[in-house]
């Protein structure tokens, strides 16, 4: 497994602490656009969430439901309808299905990019859990560019 994330006891995913080469996605990414940035640092949120639940199938299964109903409705959106088997591969699979939508759901490439823009994940976070990713971001960013955040 090369993701920072291991199954511990009770297949629950923790942050794996032993050495090896992990995935550095930082935080926000040298070259990035404010709305992409914005997007991984909210689906880094979501996956945070996911891989501390009890369960993590249980909000998988909850946005692949929805995936489903919107892809029928919608089905032009090429990059909601390729979320749909990352999410049933991470349900129906072993634990390199579910590495693997980690993976992309942390995606920072333009890959990852162009998936989150027809991101599944949007009921995941409450709107106290958002509002709190969102003003954190609009400091960092305010930070890192060089601006006083309003």
């Amino acid at each position: 497994m090369n993701a920072p994330w291991r199954r511990a006891a009770r297949q629950r995913w923790v942050r794996d602490t032993r050495p090896r080469r992990m995935i550095s996605v930082p935080l926000l990414r040298t070259g990035m656009r404010r709305h992409e940035a914005k997007s991984l640092c909210l689906v880094r949120a979501v996956f945070e969430k996911v891989v501390q639940a009890p369960d993590p199938r249980v909000p998988i299964t909850a946005v692949l439901m929805w995936a489903r109903h919107f892809a029928a409705q919608h089905p032009n959106d090429i990059w909601l309808a390729r979320w749909i088997p990352l999410l049933e591969g991470a349900l129906d699979g072993g634990d390199a299905d579910l590495e693997r939508l980690y993976e992309v759901m942390l995606d920072p490439s333009a890959h990852g990019i162009d998936m989150r823009q027809s991101s599944p994940w949007a009921g995941v976070l409450t709107v106290r859990e958002r509002t709190a990713v969102l003003l954190d971001f609009q400091k960092r960013w305010a930070h890192d560019h060089g601006r006083t955040s309003a």
